[in-house]
């Protein structure tokens, strides 16, 4: 029996803050790519991740910060407010999606 869940989707790719950032899409591929030949991805339940509703992000995260972060990514941005956090205009939807 399954009991260990495996959240994982394609659109995480999408988020890409730069090939200097270790959250760079090649790193997500390189995991992906040694579970599926370890057949570690046989022995998990796979999980469709969904966008997770604004209401739970701003229990976490200040209405404001969420606000910042948005137009950041909607301008174009490459750094989010301090220089070791890289975003691209799919940031913020993507983080939803991962939240």
């Amino acid at each position: 029996m399954r009991r260990t869940g495996y959240v994982y989707d394609e659109r995480y790719l999408r988020h890409d803050p730069g090939a200097w950032h270790p959250e760079r899409p090649d790193r997500l591929k390189a995991i992906q790519k040694n579970l599926q030949e370890s057949g570690l991805t046989d022995l998990v339940t796979p999980i469709q991740p969904y966008e997770a509703p604004l209401k739970w992000v701003e229990r976490l995260h200040d209405p404001d910060y969420i606000r910042r972060f948005r137009e950041a990514c909607a301008q174009g941005k490459n750094i989010f407010e301090v220089p070791d956090c890289g975003i691209c205009p799919e940031s913020y939807d993507i983080a939803l999606l991962a939240a």
